[in-house]
């Protein structure tokens, strides 16, 4: 029984735990971590009427039930919003409500539907459409309220799934776009972890909504197969949890970073006119491939622009440095952001990210050549990488070849570009 228990409660505790992390600190917390406590706080109410339902607290159900109703349409909205502040740091405006509407109707439905009908159709719904029990009453189902919002409910839950996901991803790969294009390093801006929590959130939403097609009533009397979901809920709630609370860098750290190298480029910005519409720099970042900019006398000569970076880059070395960011190389190449944004996408046909990488990955294997001897945690600080696993995941993903690989020869159609072996 207390295993039973244990089993059943263990994803509420886990919110638990995250949602006291997060209060203790929400007077000083940024507006993304209280909304990871909104999310725990949801969470957590959600699986406690999981632990109602499957341990059959019946009296409790009429009341358990509306939570969780509501809180099972709103902990993927919740968390949406959580997404979208991460990555565009946009206010939160009270038009965003209407995302919690279908909750808040759901809920209201239910409510309703438990409390004014005859108790008799109440435990009719109970008993045989929840518990699938279907020899409670010999009379068939007469209860039609709370088993249409309660399929209703199942129906708006999946077309969440597959908005809030893919809503998310689109926004994160937005994000890191914008991170690709200004900083030569990304390794502890991304989100890969969060991107990766997402897809693995998508496919146990699709399993959990199967089960549910099912009937969840089965693990009723098998309580100690929940361990297995519950222990998959438990770890991924849990690192949702990790992932918020301990991250640091968000679109409103990118944006005072970026701030803070605007007064150094406002001289040499005005100095050249801007493309059209796309000096705002946020869009200037991410759609760089889709505005086109003033043509009224002639096209600016981005290929020129893309030759005076490669020189800068290569005769300086500054792809050298650790964390080297494209605001860095605009004071010295004397050019407007807009331009050398539209030289790196049109001529190099690459992010300024990928284009330091490149160059870092080539500088490697020019070291290789010479010092047969270096080490891959030698090359990786030599290039300009802040740890090694860096280094070697960057390598592959150029040369298609490991660095051992390289070393003994092996050949592929991998060249070098910028650097050339004297």
């Amino acid at each position: 029984m207390l295993l039973s228990t244990i089993i059943i409660t263990a994803p509420m505790f886990v919110c638990l735990f995250w949602a006291v992390q997060f209060l203790l600190s929400f007077r000083t917390s940024s507006s993304d971590r209280r909304l990871m406590f909104v999310y725990m706080v949801l969470a957590c109410l959600l699986y406690f009427g999981h632990y109602c339902y499957f341990s059959k607290q019946i009296t409790w159900l009429p009341y358990t039930d509306v939570i969780y109703s509501f809180c099972n349409l709103s902990v993927y909205p919740a968390y949406y919003l959580y997404i979208q502040k991460i990555t565009t740091n946009l206010p939160l405006r009270p038009h965003l409500l209407w995302l919690f509407a279908p909750a808040t109707l759901v809920a209201l439905s239910n409510l309703g539907g438990y409390h004014l009908q005859s108790p008799e159709l109440v435990q009719t719904f109970l008993h045989q459409f929840l518990y699938q029990e279907r020899f409670f009453s010999p009379a068939p189902i007469t209860e039609y309220w709370l088993t249409t919002t309660h399929r209703l409910s199942t129906f708006i839950f999946a077309i969440q799934v597959f908005w809030v996901v893919g809503g998310s991803m689109l926004l994160i790969h937005r994000f890191e776009h914008r991170l690709r294009d200004f900083y030569a390093d990304v390794e502890y801006r991304d989100m890969t972890l969060t991107r990766r929590l997402i897809v693995s959130v998508f496919l146990i939403s699709i399993l959990a909504s199967v089960v549910n097609l099912l009937g969840k009533s089965f693990f009723i009397p098998h309580n100690l197969l929940l361990g297995i979901p519950s222990l998959i809920f438990s770890t991924l709630i849990y690192l949702l949890g990790y992932d918020g609370y301990h991250r640091t860098f968000t679109e409103a750290v990118f944006a005072r970073e970026r701030a803070e190298a605007q007064p150094e480029l406002e001289e040499k910005d005005a100095a050249l006119p801007a493309p059209d519409d796309c000096s705002n720099e946020l869009n200037l970042i991410s759609e760089a491939t889709h505005c086109t900019p003033a043509t009224s006398t002639s096209e600016p000569p981005y290929g020129e622009i893309a030759e005076r970076l490669i020189h800068t880059l290569i005769h300086d070395q500054l792809y050298l440095r650790p964390d080297l960011k494209i605001s860095d190389l605009i004071p010295l190449l004397g050019i407007n952001r807009a331009y050398l944004y539209y030289a790196l996408t049109r001529k190099l046909n690459t992010s300024f990210c990928e284009l330091i990488n490149r160059l870092r990955i080539e500088h490697a294997c020019l070291l290789m050549h010479e010092h047969m001897d270096y080490t891959n945690k030698d090359l990786a600080k030599k290039v300009g990488y802040q740890n090694e696993m860096s280094f070697y995941r960057n390598f592959k993903k150029i040369t298609m070849l490991t660095p051992q690989q390289w070393r003994r020869g092996e050949k592929n159609d991998f060249t070098l570009q910028f650097l050339r072996i004297c």
